[in-house]
């Protein structure tokens, strides 16, 4: 059985709710919807699943299982995400896009995890980091090298997206640093000795580029710090 809650003014939540409860619709597409409306009016995670809960109390059946409160958050953070890639505002020159975009989808991805204690982490983090040029004193051509640092960040973040299959975020963390948000599998630490191969191959020797996986921030709280520790 689904859950559909609306208002009578067209809104979804709690105030003035008529809820229904329809056994012959599919599960998934009808919560895909209802999270999809949440989304669309910037309502987080919390409201609609606090939503559903008190929608189940109004219609006098038990407390939402765990298997819904799952369900329910995938289907959220999956439409926020995709609203996200709408408004990544990707630089075109690299494809990339900042380091807000990658703060908000990592605490998206922190809050589905809260809903979802003990799922295996379905994302990881990969953080490329360029080696800084040594005794390179300012010249005319300081345009040009910025320019050629940008196609090196292109370069990275193109040969990113060739590697992972699931390459949801890449975001450029200042000129030297690249973040991407990939799928976590069990070939993530073979793709990533892939990548430090092909950048070593495609990038001058000089910029000696340094791979890293690290495990998705587990809050808003240790996103902030992450984000701080590798943003210059």
């Amino acid at each position: 059985m689904v859950l559909v809650a609306t208002r009578p003014d067209g809104m979804h939540g709690t105030d003035k709710t008529a809820a229904a409860l329809s056994p012959s619709e599919t599960p998934g597409p009808a919560m895909r919807e209802a999270a999809r409306r949440y989304v669309r009016d910037g309502e987080p995670l919390a409201a609609f699943l606090a939503d559903i809960e008190v929608a189940h109390r109004v219609l006098d059946l038990p407390p939402p299982t765990t298997e819904i409160v799952k369900e329910a958050s995938i289907a959220w953070a999956d439409e926020f995400i995709g609203k996200l890639d709408g408004t990544a505002c990707e630089d075109p020159l690299t494809g990339m896009s900042g380091p807000e975009n990658a703060r908000a989808y990592l605490t998206a991805l922190a809050r589905t995890d809260e809903q979802c204690p003990g799922r295996p982490a379905s994302h990881a983090v990969v953080v490329v980091t360029l080696a800084e040029s040594e005794g390179t004193a300012p010249t005319s051509s300081d345009l040009e090298a910025a320019f050629d640092r940008s196609l090196q960040l292109a370069t990275v973040a193109e040969t990113l997206r060739a590697v992972f299959e699931r390459c949801d975020v890449v975001s450029a963390l200042g000129p030297r640093r690249v973040l991407a948000v990939v799928g976590n599998d069990p070939l993530l630490r073979n793709r990533a000795d892939e990548l430090d191969w092909l950048l070593r191959r495609r990038l001058p020797v000089s910029s000696a580029p340094e791979v890293r996986v690290e495990q998705v921030p587990e809050d808003e709280r240790q996103t902030n710090a992450f984000l701080e520790d590798l943003t210059p």
